[in-house]
């Protein structure tokens, strides 16, 4: 197992995704039971545009191993560009859930990723027509001692939710 998940990553890493295809899948029929392997497959599967084998290959990797809050958002993330807003949303709220537990170990990873996740889950929240919902993720994220984000997506997103509720200040 160890010889072809090692030939896998140094083909990945060298950009012949056949070969580490191959390589991975003869590492995981040896055993299937290998968080790391799922998820180099996923990356290979995303570097050859076949997101639904991505999808698969996250699920299988979270199924060992739940609690990895990168790994669930980009399940959710995946899964809204499927369309699967009502999935996407149970891995986003997933996603800041355990990364919620594990900020003390890496603060500021875990708070962008935190950040990112509470984000995500207002958007899907809110064109799920869950409005208070999507406010309360909203809320949390602004209500972190550090400065409001910026990026611009979020910003439309805050403007877009206040300007349906008639809420101009809120839009700001």
């Amino acid at each position: 197992v160890e010889l072809f998940a090692e030939l896998a990553q140094v083909c990945y890493e060298t950009g012949d995704y056949d070969r580490s295809m191959q390589a991975l899948e003869q590492a995981l029929a040896l055993d299937n039971q290998r968080y790391e392997l799922h998820l180099l497959q996923a990356e290979l599967f995303a570097k050859m545009n076949q997101p639904d084998r991505q999808l698969t290959s996250l699920q299988a990797a979270l199924n060992l191993q739940p609690e990895h809050p990168d790994v669930q958002l980009n399940v959710a993330l995946l899964l809204r560009q499927a369309n699967d807003l009502q999935g996407a949303l149970i891995y986003a709220e997933q996603s800041v859930l355990y990364a919620s537990e594990s900020s003390a170990a890496s603060p500021t990873q875990a708070d962008d990723l935190i950040h990112h996740a509470r984000l995500t889950a207002a958007e899907l929240a809110y064109l799920l027509m869950r409005t208070h919902k999507a406010w309360a993720w909203l809320h949390d994220d602004l209500a972190e001692p550090k400065p409001p984000c910026q990026h611009f997506e979020h910003a439309c997103l805050r403007a877009e939710m206040a300007l349906d509720a008639g809420d101009a200040a809120r839009a700001g």
